[in-house]
């Protein structure tokens, strides 16, 4: 009976075992894997769903063995003949034998991600294996790379129909040596067929300008756009930026020197319109030249300069009905713009977690926190700060914010606090999903208070809790350890 299904019902079936479904913590790979061995038919269905992330599968599960030996070499027996008569050139026996394969699929066809470090590691994985039966010297292995992976990249530009994700990460695994020479991709033959529905670009704001102004050309619907390590006013990235219509997630990380960038700046101009997510790493500019971002769902602001600078602008001004997730991690910030962004995100954030070092306005530290008492009702995660002149209205707030998974604050001041009383009292609202709490160094509290809290938490908690103390003596150790035993809590 399912073998008579349509091929397009049987593809969204196998699709559910898909890497985009299942992910890269379970190994679908096994289930279609099985597929493909039912029958002709389904064969036929699943093998474009299996081929369509190889990189992903190998790399993000770390789960190497051979794998990758084996992908490229299935890659170049899908070579053309004009690829195959100049790798032949380089006289590889093994390279030459494996050529001489025709596969039963058009593989590259089905590729829609593709991460040029990891098909570089990849070919140098597959020349590693073969040199050992082709005396290859590591000089001349080093020179073949390059060449190889030009080929490789010709065939994905010309063959593939629908990629959607390229990743010019030209670093090595742990991000400290590059690869280089890294290929214009986007000038090859059938770039414009093959990127026209890239959605998801992620690059070094280094890499070469030529390469991002071709991109340019080809590619104006990317949809997500990270980019690594910006340490220049790169022209290229500035035009890509530019010619971006309908920009959704982006993330950016600048260097941490405080230098203008004005090309990349003025390129950024009203990109906001259409952002639901915005990640920016040592910011140098004002927000507000983003212009307005109604549907932003996620803010993740980074700023370790030690300059005094306005970085929100005109931006805490603006309305923001959707914004749910807030991370601010700023060394200078001002308070009060910070208390204004959560006014107005009208009572819709559900994590916030928010850093400083150096704020210049401490005077509004205490209204900060009745912020967050008052203007974040749906909270499910708070990490940051509490004024601890405040420390009595912490009770308050887990009444009020019964939806509360993990609350954890941070060493502010390292004067003793005394919560005692506050803890006995804490107990009584804690919220039943409650999953951590952590609380700093700085905060004493007496056996009998903490007995009183851990036996709410026995109480009301739908789940062990992971609690962080930092002050205790040995007695608190053996209280907490009884209630480790009883699964009560996990202690750390």
């Amino acid at each position: 009976m399912v073998s008579k299904l349509p091929p397009e019902c049987l593809y969204k079936i196998f699709d559910e075992f898909s890497y985009s479904q299942i992910g890269k913590e379970k190994n679908s790979f096994t289930h279609l894997h099985s597929i493909i061995l039912v029958n002709k038919y389904w064969c036929n269905v699943a093998i474009p769903i299996l081929w369509r992330r190889t990189f992903n599968w190998i790399y993000q599960k770390n789960n190497y063995g051979n794998k990758h030996v084996h992908l490229i070499s299935t890659y170049i027996s899908c070579l053309p003949e004009e690829s195959r008569i100049n790798l032949n050139k380089l006289k590889i026996n093994s390279l030459i034998t494996q050529s001489s394969f025709r596969s039963n699929f058009d593989y590259p066809s089905f590729l829609q991600s593709l991460q040029y470090k990891w098909l570089y590691n990849s070919v140098n994985k597959w020349l590693d294996v073969h040199a050992s039966t082709d005396i290859i010297s590591e000089n001349y292995q080093t020179n073949l790379i390059p060449i190889f992976v030009e080929e490789l990249c010709k065939l994905f530009m010309k063959r593939c129909t629908n990629l959607l994700q390229l990743s010019y990460n030209h670093l090595d695994d742990f991000g400290e040596y590059p690869i280089y020479p890294v290929v214009n991709m986007p000038n090859f033959a059938g770039a414009s067929d093959a990127l026209a529905n890239l959605r998801h670009f992620d690059f070094h704001g280094c890499l070469d300008p030529n390469i991002l102004k071709s991109a340019a050309k080809l590619c104006k619907f990317v949809k997500v756009l990270s980019i690594a390590c910006c340490c220049y006013d790169n022209e290229g990235l500035a035009t890509f930026i530019d010619q971006q219509i309908h920009l959704e997630n982006l993330s950016i990380e600048f260097e941490q020197n405080g230098i203008d960038l004005p090309k990349i700046r003025n390129s950024l101009h009203n990109k906001g319109k259409d952002l639901s997510a915005l990640m920016i790493r040592q910011i140098f500019f004002p927000l507000d030249i983003l212009g307005y971002s109604p549907n932003l769902t996620g803010l993740f602001i980074e700023d370790g300069s030690d300059l005094h600078r306005d970085i929100f602008g005109q931006f805490v001004n603006w309305k923001f009905f959707q914004l749910t997730n807030l991370f601010l991690a700023i060394k200078n910030v001002h308070i009060g713009s910070i208390i204004q962004l959560i006014n107005n995100t009208c009572g819709n954030l559900t994590t916030v977690r928010i850093v400083w070092t150096k704020p210049v306005d401490k005077d509004n530290f205490n209204l900060y926190t009745e912020t967050i008492l008052v203007s974040c009702p749906r909270l499910v995660a708070y990490h940051g700060y509490f004024d601890d002149n405040e420390i009595g209205k912490m009770p308050e707030f887990f009444e009020k914010h019964q939806n509360l998974e993990e609350f954890h604050i941070s060493l502010y001041s390292l004067t003793r606090c005394e919560i005692s009383n506050m803890l006995k009292k804490l107990g009584k609202y804690l919220p039943p999903n409650l999953r951590e709490i952590y609380l700093p160094a700085n905060y004493v509290y007496t056996t009998e208070s903490l007995e009183s809290f851990l036996e709410s938490c026995a109480a009301k908690l739908h789940a062990p809790l992971k609690l962080t103390l930092r002050c205790r003596s040995t007695i608190h150790e053996e209280i907490l350890s009884r209630y480790v035993e009883r699964k009560i809590i996990k202690f750390t």
